[in-house]
């Protein structure tokens, strides 16, 4: 049975009526946000679904990223929170069009200037396509001279971008092989690198 985007958005009003009647939230308790959270998702993810282009697309999901985030914390608190993204969702400047979750939190006053981005950049290494297990190879390095392979063999290495007189505070060095921002320095989008050679494919969940 197909349902159409407009009944789906219209069992979503349903729910979301439902979760704010009294008795609903008095059984609910403490889950309640849990239950507004999900639905919320929902919902952005078929608003997500209709949009065609590709840069309107990532603008509107990382936008909805940053809003889960802000939900979810608070800003008056001094805790420090770590997060796992994908490579582009780390970017703390505009890049390709788009301002990623990263730029959203630091533009936000709670957090400006305090984001730290570490950018994973394999070499040599394989990984699953998406909605399947077929393995595939992946190198997201952009390199002439293969300096981090030199430096670190076959073990990952971590570079720290952002300490004095460092040219990544001073250049626009650009080591992976998303499109390259037109303006600023390396340091204005990520802070540290994480070189991963030889990674293997995650193993898939087998029933």
């Amino acid at each position: 049975m197909q349902v159409s985007n407009e009944e789906v958005a219209d069992f979503f009003t349903t729910l979301e009526k439902t979760l704010g009647q009294d008795a609903v939230r008095a059984v609910l308790g403490s889950h309640l946000f849990e239950f507004e959270l999900i639905l919320a998702n929902l919902r952005n993810a078929l608003e997500l679904s209709g949009i065609q282009d590709q840069t309107l697309w990532n603008k509107a999901r990382d936008q909805a990223m940053y809003e889960n985030f802000l939900w979810q914390c608070d800003l008056a608190s001094t805790e420090k929170y770590f997060g796992q993204w994908g490579l582009g969702h780390v970017y703390q400047s505009e890049q390709w069009g788009v301002n990623w979750v990263a730029s959203l939190l630091n533009q936000e006053e709670a957090y400006s200037e305090k984001v730290l981005s570490i950018v994973l950049i394999y070499q040599d290494s394989h990984s699953l396509r998406n909605f399947s297990y077929e393995v595939v190879p992946l190198d997201t390095y952009s390199t002439r001279s293969n300096v981090f392979r030199e430096i670190g063999g076959d073990d990952p290495l971590l570079i720290k971008l952002d300490s004095p007189e460092s040219p990544f505070g001073e250049q626009l060095i650009w080591k992976t092989r998303d499109p390259k921002p037109w303006k600023g320095v390396t340091t204005d989008y990520y802070q540290y690198i994480l070189f991963v050679p030889n990674a293997e494919p995650s193993s898939p969940l087998v029933d």
